[in-house]
């Protein structure tokens, strides 16, 4: 998966991220001395997710992550994206 590029990603989804950021560097530069599971839950709640996708996006930006790093994702395939061949398509679409 690629960080999007900064002409995809609407005012919106920036500032989310911008924000995100800014509270994860905050996190980092104290984190020197160690980061108990509080620490993360206060963090998660700062940033309004849940303590697991805190864990993540902390994980993201630690490892060398930009600001579109920390964009939401839509979830799930990519539109357009088959899971099935071309061949059992035809047979579905036959069938409907």
């Amino acid at each position: 998966m690629h960080d999007p590029f900064p002409d995809e990603i609407d005012e919106k989804q920036w500032e989310i991220a911008r924000r995100r950021t800014d509270v994860i560097r905050r996190f980092l530069k104290r984190r020197e001395r160690g980061a108990s599971p509080g620490d993360i839950a206060a963090r998660a709640k700062e940033l309004d997710v849940s303590v697991g996708t805190a864990y993540r996006l902390i994980k993201v930006f630690h490892s060398g992550g930009t600001v579109p790093a920390l964009v939401n994702r839509k979830r799930g395939r990519p539109d357009g994206h088959r899971i099935l061949d071309e061949r059992r398509e035809a047979i579905i679409r036959t069938a409907i």
